[in-house]
């Protein structure tokens, strides 16, 4: 049985990291989860300066006080942003309340000097879109032709090359929209679209910078989950559902097939290399595999999702990050 004490820190309506808490107490470990939601709403964190190293106490909401010396690794699991204590009604004063209280969250890593699996730093970084395309072709991936642009000229010109585009956001999964409880987002999944529609419609481009992709006719797609020296594939025949053609993120799980992978040795190898190369343990890439059998990365979400794999494909993702927790690497 282990002795470890595990922080993660996630959010209460979060099942991914409600399996991996499971299977984390059922192997001994004492585990404590920071939900940022609740901070300083209804969790005090302080980082501490004195004698001792630096580290952090926190008080959570139940009155229990954690002291991060006693933490052994950290799981960061897509937090939500601090929530204010009620009280505050002057917009300016609650901007300048939520900005410090985000200081103190990003201040934690430092303050917890262990092993972060999904380090916020080495995410955000990581989630660089056209980093990950130069890292990805220097390892020798496939890449499907990408313009990142805002230029009506430039877009035409890349249009030109191709019968078919992808387009798609770099950053932003959605546009939010309202305020408090009546929060929203509108999702912009990525859209297949024909040359010449874009280049009727290429103006448009100049109001934002948007990623054109060369459209890869699919056979099906992965979804690759790097759990330190793990790989964990999932095929998903999303052609078999209308709805899922274009963008596997608007599941149609009934649908569309979903069963295990065998990746060839070198494409596993290079999506092992490619996480390890971004700084990170942890990482989902999305790739196709097209009618000719050839393989074509496209991404690595450094924080994705991987709950509905599992299940669908009988991974033991879950098992692999809860074991990297109790067996972290050596923090340099």
């Amino acid at each position: 049985m282990s002795t470890s004490t595990i922080l993660v820190i996630t959010h209460s309506r979060d099942l991914h990291a409600k399996r991996v808490i499971g299977i984390l107490r059922s192997r001994g470990a004492a585990v404590h989860a920071l939900d940022y939601g609740r901070f300083p709403a209804d969790t005090d964190i302080s980082i501490v300066f004195d004698e001792e190293p630096i580290h952090a106490l926190i008080r959570l909401p139940k009155g229990e006080v954690l002291d991060s010396r006693s933490v052994s690794a950290v799981y960061h699991r897509r937090p939500h942003s601090p929530k204010l204590r009620q009280g505050v009604s002057s917009s300016a004063l609650r901007d300048y309340i939520a900005k410090e209280s985000q200081g103190v969250l990003d201040a934690l890593p430092h303050a917890i000097p262990v092993f972060w699996l999904c380090h916020p730093g080495k995410v955000a970084a990581a989630a660089c879109k056209p980093w990950q395309l130069v890292l990805a072709h220097q390892l020798g991936f496939s890449i499907p032709g990408t313009l990142i642009s805002n230029s009506v000229a430039k877009v035409r010109e890349f249009a030109n090359q191709y019968r078919f585009l992808a387009v798609k956001t770099l950053q932003s999964p959605g546009i939010e929209f309202g305020q408090g409880g009546n929060r929203g987002q509108f999702a912009l999944f990525t859209r297949r679209i024909s040359s010449g529609s874009v280049r009727r419609h290429a103006k448009d481009a100049g109001n934002c910078p948007t990623v054109f992709e060369e459209y890869v006719e699919k056979a099906f797609e992965l979804r690759i989950t790097v759990v330190g020296d793990r790989v964990f594939s999932c095929a998903m025949y999303t052609q078999q559902s209308k709805k899922t053609r274009e963008d596997f993120r608007r599941y149609d799980l009934k649908n569309t097939k979903h069963e295990a992978f065998q990746l060839p040795i070198e494409v596993e190898a290079r999506c092992r290399q490619l996480v390890k190369r971004l700084g990170l343990h942890f990482g989902c890439i999305d790739m196709i595999v097209d009618k000719e059998g050839r393989y074509h990365f496209l991404e690595v979400n450094p924080s994705g999702q991987w709950l509905w794999t599992e299940d669908l494909a009988e991974l033991p993702i879950s098992r692999a990050i809860a074991n990297i927790l109790l067996h972290p690497p050596v923090v340099e």
